[in-house]
């Protein structure tokens, strides 16, 4: 890494220099260097227990483990102008719905919208008072880059505060789910995408959510 963002600052350098006429050297580039490694170092150093470990995808299909709650979190996008808004739900550990969510978010890509999702679903779990969260999404790359498998977007203030959230005092895992296992989710992302609409936290889910929690809690449960 050191050897790539040395090639990398020597060229930016030189080409500042040929192509720059108002080109000056504010930092050098032995400095800038080292400064960039630490940086990089200190994403790569945050703790790993949201790291996915063998087994947990089993887990995300068939329900948190005793005591953890479940946080499924969705964006939906309009094609037609990207108004966008995003929703979730945190369930217990038999698949009874505890808490919903859902606002408008404005126009953005789906992946900033994916990572809003996130972001809420998280705060919405902490602030409620669980400390034992499992989160699903059906983005795999807003999954990657929560788990620190891809730097994607790393320096926005948005991935930042996901991460610093999930540094608390808790437990939390960040998994991928498929669609068609997210569809309540999305259902509550699609509630409404008119910008006026302010977020709003639903202690009882809207009927077409509740029919799809119910159907979804007796297949956990096996029924």
């Amino acid at each position: 890494m050191r050897f790539s963002i040395f090639c990398w600052l020597l060229w930016k350098n030189r080409c500042s220099a040929l192509f720059d006429t108002e080109h000056y050297v504010r930092e050098g580039i032995l400095d800038k260097g080292d400064r960039l490694i630490l940086e990089c170092n200190k994403v790569f150093s945050y703790s790993k227990v949201y790291q996915p470990r063998p087994g947990v995808r089993e887990m995300f299909c068939k329900g948190p483990a005793r005591d953890w709650v479940k946080v499924n979190v969705d964006a939906s996008v309009d094609t037609k102008d990207n108004r966008t808004a995003i929703g979730g739900l945190i369930r217990d550990d038999s698949g009874g719905w505890l808490r919903g969510f859902y606002r408008f978010v404005g126009r953005c890509s789906v992946l900033l919208a994916e990572l809003w999702a996130i972001y809420d679903g998280l705060r919405l779990a902490w602030e409620t008072g669980f400390r034992q969260v499992v989160v699903d999404s059906d983005n795999m790359e807003a999954v990657s880059i929560v788990n620190r498998s891809s730097l994607v977007l790393a320096r926005s203030a948005l991935v930042q505060s996901i991460w610093i959230l999930m540094q608390q005092d808790w437990l939390v895992k960040v998994g991928h789910v498929p669609r068609e296992e997210n569809a309540a989710a999305h259902e509550l992302a699609a509630l409404d995408r008119r910008p006026d609409k302010d977020g709003r936290v639903l202690v009882v889910p809207p009927g077409a959510v509740a029919s799809i929690v119910d159907r979804e809690q007796r297949r956990w449960l096996g029924e």
